[in-house]
């Protein structure tokens, strides 16, 4: 297409869209409301007047009402992201990355794909060292822990991204985390990315489908030490039935469906808690024909694997809940913390709650840092958090001396940590330090 044709029909669309989007404004009052279409809950009604004072927020709170009761709004914004996609190849939705051949992107991963999102070398240290000091609590009460990063679609599948993404050429966050618990010989961590291809992921959701999710377990679960149960040789079943949530994002008001992969098998596994949804917060399951008991700290990536670790353990907790509760795992043989890759900031940042672990100051080098601590109480222990006024240096770690005890913190970004104290205590003292050889 010439570029003054190009030009032309996009001042057409644009004008076209203002006039369609005037109309429409005008038969809001009539026809408009709250259609529901979004995952989110919706805008307040504006008020002029609170608590007395003129709202100076009313023209926001008014812009943020009037976009979701916008009449007819979502069959205008599907035929507006139809005409984009297919007009001019390009996206609606910010939230949406129109691939080739059919394929969307999550545009929440873009910026691991190009390499805009790295996490700094003392972040990635942190979240080994944090990523140790779970598996080191797990290990301690007798269970075994492993680490799963689900890789983002445009990981594994990077050849249907637009050319104006450019892939990073070099290390990316998991490689670069991977590198670092290698150290670690708690952290049992398997490279997804080795056991998945193009065939394992929707083409038109942010996820993995079922033979995906079912080589992550396999994964996961020879990771820990177990076999999968029967259903890893059951065959595939695939139907057309699969609602993509990029598609709902896209293109509300159609109905569209992508492929759904399945495992063919006759599960044996029931929910015991008051199950709703694969998203609800916890879910906890019983199998008589399953083998020991799981808690899996996870997020959407496991809605896929919940049937897998059901099905081969006797009893299953999975949780959705932040911060992790290590402290409740009670009698687990098996931890599993799941996420994906485009949120492992998200979980250096995160606290985790488990009692911190005290060390013997004679294996410690030890300097003494000044740093900010607020004590406070969570969970039936002590909390402190802090932040370091100055730079971390490269693997070193934080230390807080308490009551005359050495403890380790469990890092929180690159200068900052907490620590859950069991019992209670006065002024604390931080450190950074290493441990002697």
């Amino acid at each position: 297409m010439k570029k003054s044709t190009a030009r032309a029909l996009k001042v057409a669309y644009v004008s076209l869209f203002i006039a369609a989007c005037a109309a429409f404004g005008a038969l809001t009052p009539v026809f408009g409301g709250y259609d529901g279409t979004e995952n989110k809950s919706p805008a307040k009604t504006p008020e002029l007047i609170v608590d007395g004072a003129l709202n100076t927020a009313a023209g926001t709170e008014f812009e943020s009402w009037f976009s979701e009761r916008f009449a007819f709004r979502s069959p205008l914004v599907t035929a507006n992201a139809l005409i984009r996609a297919n007009l001019f190849s390009s996206s609606a939705e910010d939230d949406v990355i129109i691939g080739s051949d059919g394929w969307l992107y999550y545009a929440g991963t873009a910026a691991d794909y190009t390499g805009e999102r790295a996490i700094s070398v003392r972040g990635i240290n942190a979240l080994a060292i944090k990523l140790g000091l779970m598996a080191e609590y797990v290990e301690s009460v007798g269970g075994r822990f492993v680490f799963a990063a689900a890789p983002n679609k445009n990981t594994v599948v990077p050849n249907h991204m637009p050319p104006r993404y450019v892939k990073s050429t070099g290390a990316g966050n998991l490689d670069r985390l991977y590198d670092a618990v290698a150290s670690y010989p708690d952290i049992n961590a398997p490279d997804l990315r080795d056991a998945l291809t193009e065939s394992d992921y929707q083409k038109r959701d942010t996820h993995w489908n079922g033979g995906g999710a079912l080589k992550g377990y396999i994964s996961i679960i020879g990771a820990a030490g177990r076999e999968p149960g029967a259903f890893a040789g059951a065959p595939l079943v695939k139907t057309d039935d699969f609602p993509g949530d990029l598609d709902k994002m896209l293109y509300p008001a159609l109905e569209l469906y992508d492929e759904r992969v399945g495992v063919n098998y006759a599960w044996s596994y029931k929910f015991t808690s008051r199950y709703r949804s694969e998203d609800d917060i916890t879910i906890t399951s019983e199998c008589g024909a399953g083998d020991g008991t799981a808690l899996v700290f996870r997020d959407s990536f496991c809605r896929a694997m919940i049937p897998f670790f059901a099905q081969d353990f006797s009893s299953c907790v999975f949780s959705r809940a932040t911060p992790y509760r290590f402290d409740e795992l009670g009698s687990a043989d098996v931890v599993v913390v799941e996420i994906a890759e485009r949120n492992l900031s998200a979980l250096l940042e995160q606290e985790t709650v488990f009692p911190a672990p005290e060390r013997d100051e004679s294996a410690v080098n030890l300097t003494v840092v000044d740093a900010e601590v607020d004590f406070g109480e969570a969970y039936g222990m002590t909390l402190l958090r802090g932040e370091i006024a100055m730079r971390v240096p490269e693997g070193a770690r934080i230390y807080v001396r308490a009551d005359g005890r050495l403890y380790e913190c469990t890092p929180t970004g690159d200068a900052s940590f907490c620590a859950y104290i069991e019992g209670g205590c006065g002024d604390a003292e931080v450190y950074i330090g290493r441990r002697r050889a």
